[in-house]
């Protein structure tokens, strides 16, 4: 798939969408927390600081990817067993369009976290 400019402006601003929506999904979450009862606060912080900071991280680095940025900028330092999976990345870009998950971006996105 040749990504024109116009497709790429599109998947960007997708994705900043997604970004500012889990962004905002998580202060929800800690003002819920201080609310909740005691049932309810873990549930809420794993929720948080699992699912949906991981979920976040990813649509981070499908945003980097589609502008263009190198992986490294995005990421300086990686503890060692936290590298990001190749699987998320794909399937980010394949929520945001089905022309994404053709397999035509596959040997890009591990060429990019590859490359230092």
């Amino acid at each position: 798939m040749i990504m024109t400019k116009e497709i790429k402006v599109g998947y960007v601003h997708k994705l900043r969408v997604n970004v500012k929506s889990l962004a905002a999904e998580a202060v929800i979450i800690r003002n819920e927390t201080k609310r909740a009862g005691k049932d309810y606060k873990d549930s809420l912080y794993v929720h948080r600081v699992g699912r949906l900071r991981t979920e976040a991280r990813y649509a981070q680095l499908a945003l980097a990817y589609i502008r263009g940025k190198r992986y490294k900028l995005c990421e300086n330092r990686v503890r060692e067993g936290n590298e990001p999976s190749f699987n998320k990345i794909i399937a980010k870009l394949g929520k945001i369009s089905y022309l994404l998950n053709e397999g035509k971006h596959e040997v890009a996105v591990k060429e990019w976290l590859a490359a230092s």
